[in-house]
């Protein structure tokens, strides 16, 4: 069977369009419908990620057969099968949309997990576990989202070793409202070093300062933000306050 008729028989079996397969390997309709009319070949990386989709192996993709002797397994079937080896993936049969529920995708390489809920070396999703991480809720190594706990954070509401967001906590922290060792923020920055509007740490700098020593209570720094920021809720002062 030539490699164009079985993409379109894997294709069927999974029950993917076109336009749903190219979604999954990251390139255009036109390229899978050139691959399909046998007018373009996949390069080796979608020929990799279509085997891996279809749970194939790159024999069965390639030539069409379902089982080859050990003896006479050629480099990029040797590739794939240890990529197979060394990594585990899932994918559920419910799609919301074109985006199926939960995708998981750890191992060796390059592999991306995309889904509803996603856990992958990389993982992007409404909720996302990676090493790298982008979504609503990101954690990982490196997190880029609205609500992200990573190494290297980013987000709206963002904490890690290094955070940048609106609200940002770590032990370098750069916002709006940020709290860490070093926190720089431009309407409230809590730390050991503290910049900004309202400033209050041990060394502090702004137009605001409070300068904390071991006597300072947690009242007097709650009082003190509610002096110069009454907008914010009470809640969130109350956190920024438990530094002592």
């Amino acid at each position: 069977m030539e490699l164009a008729d079985k993409i379109i028989e894997l294709r069927k079996k999974q029950g993917y369009s076109q336009e749903e397969l190219a979604n999954q390997l990251g390139v255009s309709r036109q390229s899978v419908s050139k691959w399909e009319a046998g007018q373009s070949t996949p390069e080796l990386e979608r020929l990799i990620e279509m085997a891996d989709l279809f749970h194939v192996s790159l024999d069965e993709l390639i030539r069409g057969q379902t089982t080859v002797s050990t003896n006479e397994l050629d480099p990029i079937t040797l590739r794939h099968t240890i990529r197979q080896a060394m990594g585990y993936e899932y994918k559920s049969k419910l799609h919301i949309g074109k985006i199926p529920l939960v995708h998981i995708n750890f191992g060796y390489g390059y592999r991306v997990a995309k889904g509803i809920f996603a856990f992958g070396n990389i993982a992007i999703g409404a909720f996302a576990i990676g090493g790298l991480s982008c979504g609503g809720i990101a954690l990982g190594g490196l997190g880029l989202g609205l609500f992200v706990l990573a190494g290297l954070a980013a987000g709206f509401a963002a904490h890690g070793g290094v955070a940048f967001g609106i609200f940002a906590l770590g032990g370098f922290a750069l916002g709006v409202y940020s709290f860490g060792g070093v926190a720089l923020g431009a309407q409230l920055a809590v730390g050991g070093f503290a910049k900004g509007y309202i400033a209050i740490g041990a060394e502090a700098q702004g137009t605001h300062v409070l300068k904390v020593i071991e006597s300072t209570t947690s009242s007097q720094i709650f009082e003190f933000i509610r002096q110069w920021n009454s907008q914010l809720p009470s809640w969130l002062i109350h956190l920024f306050s438990m530094f002592k």
